[in-house]
Formats: structure tokens, sequence, C-alpha cells
């Protein structure tokens, strides 16, 4: 197996089975990109997010595992988009 096989797999495997998620069928209100990749011009992406995190905070009943494995990331591990309950938007970079 390859490093970049191995690294996947290492990482695939720290995920957390979370069965009943409120998100699960859902990305389209999660994925800071649902819009773009779709060619869609639905309603902003700020409103999207928040009925998300609407949805994690009060159907979801794996939030406190989802949490636990995003806390346990490394800030820049840290997926972008709607996730345990919060908003995680992709920092600009800052021209040099």
């Amino acid at each position: 197996m390859s490093a970049t096989w191995a690294g996947l797999a290492a990482a695939l495997s720290a995920v957390p089975k979370l069965d009943g998620a409120a998100c699960w069928g859902r990305w389209d209100l999660f994925d800071p990109e649902a819009d773009r990749e779709h060619g869609q011009q639905s309603e902003d992406p700020h409103d999207r997010h928040q009925l998300a995190v609407s949805i994690c905070l009060t159907e979801c009943p794996c939030l406190d595992a989802c949490r636990s494995y995003v806390e346990s990331l490394r800030p820049s591990q840290r997926p972008i988009g709607a996730i345990a309950g919060s908003v995680r938007y992709q920092r600009k970079r800052q021209a040099a």
C-alpha cells in the first residue's frame, strides 16, 4: 500500500460512525461548495449553513460524538462548512 493510501486509510478509520446523524443525505445544506458544484444560484450559503446548524443542534442524536471528533482534529484539518453545530469558513489567504 502506498504512503498516500495508507494515510487516507488511517484518516478514514479515525472518523466515527455516526448512525442516525441528522445530516445524512442533506449534504446540500452543510457543504460550502454545494451551489457551485451543481451550477445553482440558490439562497445565500450563510442562510443555508444556519439552517444546517439548527438541524445539528435540535435534531441530531450524534452531535456530541461529531463535536468530539471535530475537536480532536488540528484546526488545519477541520472541515469547512456546517459541522458539529457550527460553521467553519475557509480563511482567505493574504497576499504576501
